[in-house]
């Protein structure tokens, strides 16, 4: 995985981006993306990087900069147990400093946002 960060694989993604956009003359992109995946998909929802829709089944090193940068509508499907951003959710929607231990209950949610569109 350490040759798969944001600094070898925006740039493939970006590539295809700019391919679908110019070349293919799609106007609008939708992306999506299971664990690893979710993450990229994400990071083309910021702005200016070319996606208009995203969605994330599970995503992996997903971080709540990524979350916030996110200009397209948006959203994700993720279970607690897996979610290293589920703290930020809770914050933010439900005003938990923490999550509560429900034993074997796990955390789960579909969460969808749109800001700006």
């Amino acid at each position: 995985m350490q040759d798969n960060g944001p600094e070898s694989v925006d740039p493939r993604i970006a590539a295809a981006v700019k391919y679908l956009k110019e070349e293919a003359k799609v106007a609008k992109i939708a992306v999506t993306g299971y664990c690893f995946g979710g993450r990229y998909a994400f990071r083309t929802g910021a702005a200016g990087k070319g996606a208009d829709v995203v969605f994330a089944a599970h995503p992996s090193n997903l971080g709540d900069a990524e979350i916030l940068a996110v200009d397209a509508a948006a959203s994700i499907a993720a279970a607690g147990e897996f979610v290293s951003f589920r703290g930020f959710f809770a914050a933010v929607f439900w005003g938990w400093d923490g999550l509560e231990d429900y034993g074997s209950l796990t955390f789960a949610f579909f969460f969808s946002f749109c800001r700006n569109r």
